[in-house]
């Protein structure tokens, strides 16, 4: 359990080397997420000019599992953009 606390958060955040990414970006937090929280995903999702941030209620960090069929749609939608 040491060993993976000192190695819980990335040494660098990669949020800097992603601004400008043009393609479109898919974000989905859990409004009750009690280990990352969902403030800060919007916050990075404003490096994205293509990017949707869905922050859904009734869901935690596990957003998959407690809005199972949401994110299916979330992602569905976000793979049609990405066609060419």
């Amino acid at each position: 359990m040491r060993w993976l606390g000192e190695l819980y958060e990335l040494p660098e955040p990669p949020d800097e080397r992603l601004d400008g990414f043009e393609q479109p970006v898919l974000i989905i937090a859990g409004r009750q997420d009690a280990v990352v929280g969902y403030q800060d995903q919007q916050n990075l999702s404003e490096l994205f000019p293509h990017a949707t941030c869905a922050v859904l209620d009734q869901a935690g960090h596990n957003v998959h599992l407690d809005q199972p069929q949401t994110v299916r749609e979330l992602l569905r939608n976000w793979l049609r953009r990405m066609e060419p």
